[in-house]
């Protein structure tokens, strides 16, 4: 058994010791806190109390905002200019044209008008002769425009109810009229008042739905580009953008004919439409609250927006020349088709009689078995010896041409050295 006084003295030793290493933690804990305070305050010396960043930070990006210039926005939007129904890419080498495309209602057709639809397609795919995009835009429907127009209609509504009301209080308190006529006045006023306050809640309704920016529709659009051929540099601006609309409005309008085939009705989108397209792209935030139409008013990029009177004159001709070749095309078909039925007849009419006997003979060999085979055999034969005859005959016809022709040559010749 151990002594006691030597096991209190090894206790002692172990608490001694735990203290120690105790003190030196807290220690070291302090120092921790101490050396974090002043990098804090070395933090905030070198912190704009403006912006909120380090001074190194607010130095980059400003030097950052002043390299950022108007060109390099451009080069971010792909586009230079929406002119003549066209935007313009690449500094005037490369033009879209956009066909704005309703869609139809699949899943409620029939399975017959589903296969009709699927097959007008499949003709559409399959006379595209030049690259295509096809765009599919997500707009958040905006009511406000729709709200307060639908308002002002409510209140005339409303004038006109306080004014038939204030008309029928008069009637009544005049005691001039009889009371039939006013009870028809009064039943016209129930179905005004009515009529007004179902206005009133569509427009209460409507604006509690406009709330919701989960609202959504979707267009969609197909895209017909076209490149400037290298020759092309050595025209005018205006001759490359005569020659641009030109192509693409013909491509455009070929498209439109193969869509409508699978009942989707489309239409080219003018200046002022391409430029809302380009804002709702670009704007997807701001579209919300400040659409295109009141940046346009406001002086945005006022310049171009809208059709001239050249481009409609421009429309105009190449629908004239469209239709006018379109005639011409068809023309020409019904003639080359004709050509080919009259020399099919030619054929047929030259060569009725082996026709005839080609006939005769795949008809007795078809009936060997009815008419006997020995018989179809013999009638056979008799068929091809007048068909050999036949021949015979129209080879010495045209040995005897030959030989009146060669002969007429002869005196022709002759007469001529006489002559001489």
């Amino acid at each position: 058994m151990s002594n006691p006084s030597s096991m209190y003295n090894t206790l002692l030793v172990i608490f001694f010791i735990l203290i120690i290493i105790l003190a030196a933690l807290v220690i070291y804990y302090f120092m921790l806190k101490s050396k974090q305070k002043e990098e804090e305050t070395v933090k905030v010396k070198n912190t704009d109390p403006e912006t909120g960043m380090e001074k190194k930070e607010v130095a980059e990006s400003t030097l950052r905002a002043t390299t950022y210039t108007k060109k390099s926005v451009f080069d971010f939007m792909e586009f230079d200019d929406v002119d003549d129904n066209m935007i313009i890419q690449k500094n005037e080498k490369r033009f879209l044209m956009v066909l704005e495309c309703q869609g139809v209602n699949y899943d409620l057709m029939s399975n017959n008008e589903k296969i009709a639809v699927e097959e007008g397609f499949l003709q559409f795919l399959n006379t595209l002769r030049s690259s295509i995009q096809i765009y599919i835009q997500t707009r958040a429907v905006n009511l406000t425009q729709s709200i307060s127009n639908y308002k002002e209609r409510v209140d005339a509504v409303g004038r006109e109810l306080d004014m038939k009301e204030h008309q029928l209080k008069g009637k009544r308190e005049s005691g001039l009229y009889e009371e039939e006529e006013l009870d028809k006045e009064a039943f016209e006023i129930v179905k005004l008042r009515n009529l007004y306050t179902y206005g009133k809640d569509i427009i209460f309704n409507t604006e509690q739905m406009s709330l919701n920016k989960n609202i959504l529709t979707k267009r969609y659009y197909v895209i017909v580009p076209y490149n400037l051929e290298s020759n092309g540099e050595l025209l005018g601006k205006e001759e490359v953008r005569n020659i641009a609309f030109a192509e693409l409005y013909t491509k455009s309008r070929s498209i439109m004919s193969a869509l409508a085939a699978c009942e989707v009705k489309s239409n080219i989108l003018n200046t002022l439409e391409l430029v809302e397209l380009l804002y709702e792209a670009y704007n997807r935030d701001e579209a919300e609250i400040f659409n295109a139409e009141n940046s346009i008013m406001s002086g945005f990029s006022a310049s171009n927006l809208t059709a001239s009177e050249t481009v409609i004159k421009k429309m105009k001709e190449l629908d004239k020349e469209i239709d006018e070749k379109a005639i011409q095309t068809a023309n020409r078909a019904i003639l080359q088709a004709k050509s080919e039925l009259e020399r099919k007849y030619d054929n047929k009419k030259k060569n009725l009689e082996d026709l005839i006997e080609e006939s005769a003979l795949r008809i007795l060999e078809e009936n060997k078995t009815f008419v006997g085979p020995k018989t179809a055999e013999v009638a056979q034969e008799k068929i091809r010896e007048q068909r050999d005859e036949r021949k015979e005959e129209q080879r010495r016809k045209l040995e005897r041409k030959r030989e009146l022709l060669k002969k007429k040559k002869a005196r022709k010749s002759g007469d001529d050295d006489e002559k001489d």
